[in-house]
């Protein structure tokens, strides 16, 4: 490809000239992400307009003879670049694309910490990992919709409220005393949220015949990023799963044991992804969120 690429500033419009051509042509960067051609003063016509689905950087580049305009591709989800879209300029560049992104083909595990040798639980995450790093747990490019992962927690339909079937008990805290969870995934509707798992947590108050929630427990957006939570028994313990995200396609399952409050850190694993291009061409972006 041509090595003459004209860049975009981020904020603001610049004029570019294609040598080539001896044309010019302005972009502007709107908020929803768009990078439209615009019909400048001095008479130089629009040449092709489309919408642009993130806030990434972009190029206008030449190939032989022919001009295409480049970017990063975003996922939209997790707001980090995966690999980059081309457009070719025209009158159908909104049809003429080609996304090329280096998508998790499987993932690849470490052991990072430990406590003490545990065979039985080293059996149930080895027996987990293809599912909990599936398209339905977990983002790897191109989720849709993103299941919450359900361990030992069971529903209570005694649960005194209306909609008792989204809650979930279990002893989490080892003490006797089940704690309700309403877990959700947070699937981002702009340009700055990231998916995340929300969670809220809640006990019965048989003195005031009341549900209570435990606000200091709730769980949200922080970094880094709680993706996945659930619960096991080993041992006549609940141990505690947590997936974390943490950079690209990255991610760290941490276990944990609560026994009141006093919480002990079991083990901790790494997973990384082996990567696999995947090139789609034609692939329209609908404006308009």
């Amino acid at each position: 490809m041509n090595k003459n690429i004209l860049d975009l500033e981020y904020d603001g419009a610049k004029e570019m000239v294609i040598p080539a051509r001896e044309e010019l042509i302005e972009y502007g960067k709107k908020v929803k992400g768009e990078f439209i051609p615009t019909v400048h003063e001095e008479g130089f016509e629009t040449i092709c307009e489309f919408d642009n689905p993130n806030s990434g950087f972009g190029a206008v580049i030449e190939y032989e003879g022919e001009y295409y305009y480049i970017y990063l591709h975003q996922n939209y989800n997790m707001k980090n670049f995966d690999g980059f879209v081309l457009h070719k300029l025209g009158e159908r560049a909104k049809e003429e694309t080609l996304n090329i992104c280096y998508w998790p083909k499987k993932y690849v595990w470490k052991n990072y910490y430990e406590s003490e040798q545990n065979k039985e639980l080293e059996e149930y995450i080895e027996g987990i990992k293809e599912e909990i790093t599936s398209e339905k747990y977990l983002e790897n490019g191109k989720a849709k919709n993103i299941g919450v992962y359900v361990g030992k927690e069971s529903q209570d339909p005694d649960f005194p409220v209306e909609d008792w079937k989204r809650y979930r008990k279990i002893d989490l805290a080892n003490i006797g005393i089940p704690v309700y969870m309403k877990r959700g995934n947070f699937i981002p509707s702009n340009y700055w949220n990231t998916w995340h798992l929300t969670v809220e947590f809640y006990m019965e108050d048989p003195m005031r015949e009341s549900i209570r929630e435990l606000e200091e427990m709730k769980v949200g957006e922080y970094f880094p990023i709680l993706v996945q939570m659930w619960f096991e028994e080993f041992g006549g313990k609940v141990l505690t799963f947590q997936v974390y995200h943490y950079t690209d396609y990255n991610y760290m399952l941490h276990v944990l044991m609560a026994e009141g409050d006093k919480v002990t850190q079991v083990r901790t694993d790494i997973f990384s992804p082996e990567r696999s291009f995947i090139v789609t061409e034609g692939e329209i972006f609908n404006g308009g969120i």
